[in-house]
């Protein structure tokens, strides 16, 4: 690992006006970025954390992915236009409108965890494996939403 200090060191050495501003600089360098062993094991606690998660994800058959899908697009429809009617009220901005979306995303999901104790990502996972988005019925459910 490069220690990052050692971009200044050479310049220290060259320049003793500013050695030692730079030297106070390095020490803020060196304490600000975490290279503990602590920070090591963290690190590679949450990699094993990530890789028991995916190898205890959850399969999903195709009818049950669209009709989770279907449920979030409802919902999203429902925001949608609960948005634009607050949008001709005056009642938001036009510009509030994508972050309330994404925010009426991440309700849909967190309501069907809720419910069913599906994780987004496992949604995510069977909807890539599968090649849901090529499929007829997906594409009638988005329509629909529309």
């Amino acid at each position: 690992m490069l220690w990052p200090g050692t971009l200044f060191r050479s310049w220290c050495c060259k320049s003793s006006a500013l050695a030692p501003k730079l030297t106070m600089l390095r020490l803020f360098i060196t304490s600000a970025l975490p290279n503990s062993p602590s920070h090591s094991e963290k690190l590679e606690h949450a990699a094993e954390a990530d890789e028991n998660k995916a190898q205890n994800r959850k399969e999903l058959e195709v009818p049950l992915v669209l009709e989770y899908v279907r449920r979030i697009e409802e919902a999203k429809a429902t925001h949608a236009a609960n948005a634009s009617i607050s949008v001709m009220l005056k009642k938001i901005n036009q510009e509030q409108v994508p972050v309330l979306q994404d925010l009426a995303k991440i309700r849909a999901f967190d309501k069907l965890f809720l419910d069913t104790g599906i994780e987004e990502e496992d949604i995510t996972h069977a909807f890539m494996t599968h090649g849901i988005s090529e499929r007829e019925e997906f594409k009638k459910i988005i329509a629909e939403a529309k």
